[in-house]
């Protein structure tokens, strides 16, 4: 009798229906750990950049503000921050870019994808003054999936004290959704 080499029929169809069975267990999990992993880094890159304009602030000794910006020349009060800001110097402390404000960054469309960043109120600026304090008061922003759950919050202190908290349960639902704002 010869030795058999290989796997019979029946035995390949049994392994593939094995290998799908966990494949199909698996795969839910694979796909929330790729988002929660896409929330982690669009929640670091947030916390980066308003650590930059805190620092920039400080060191500068002038008032540096943040807006929303998809050309890099202006601010816009609507749309998702993840499609771009502007960093600059506010001389006149208003919260526009004006003529003559020095642009320090301008921070194209950061590809998340699908993930949406916006604030929680109605700041439209986040400004961070020479002591590294920010102008006004508390500043949330929430890191949002497409099915406009948050994730992730974002919040500077008045004081300029920056985290970031993955306890979404003050803010489940991402501020677009429940006004109805396009980003």
């Amino acid at each position: 009798m010869h030795a058999q080499k290989g796997l019979s029929f029946v035995e390949t169809i049994a392994t593939t229906v094995v290998l799908g069975t966990l494949v199909a267990i698996a795969a839910p999990s694979f796909s929330m750990m790729l988002r929660e992993m896409k929330a982690t880094s669009a929640t670091n890159h947030v916390v980066a950049v308003l650590q930059q304009a805190r620092i920039a602030a400080i060191t500068r000794g002038r008032r540096i503000t943040l807006c929303r910006s998809v050309d890099g020349r202006s601010c816009t009060d609507t749309g998702n921050w993840a499609a771009g800001a502007v960093m600059f110097v506010d001389d006149r402390p208003n919260g526009r870019l004006d003529a003559g404000e020095a642009v320090l960054t301008r921070l194209d469309s950061v590809d998340f994808a699908n993930l949406f960043i916006e604030e929680v109120g109605r700041r439209r600026v986040i400004s961070f003054r020479p002591d590294g304090s920010t102008a006004g008061t508390n500043i949330t922003l929430a890191v949002c999936d497409a099915s406009r759950r948050t994730l992730r919050l974002v919040v500077v202190s008045l004081h300029g004290r920056i985290r970031s908290s993955r306890d979404a349960s003050a803010q489940p639902e991402c501020p677009g959704a429940r006004t109805g704002r396009q980003t």
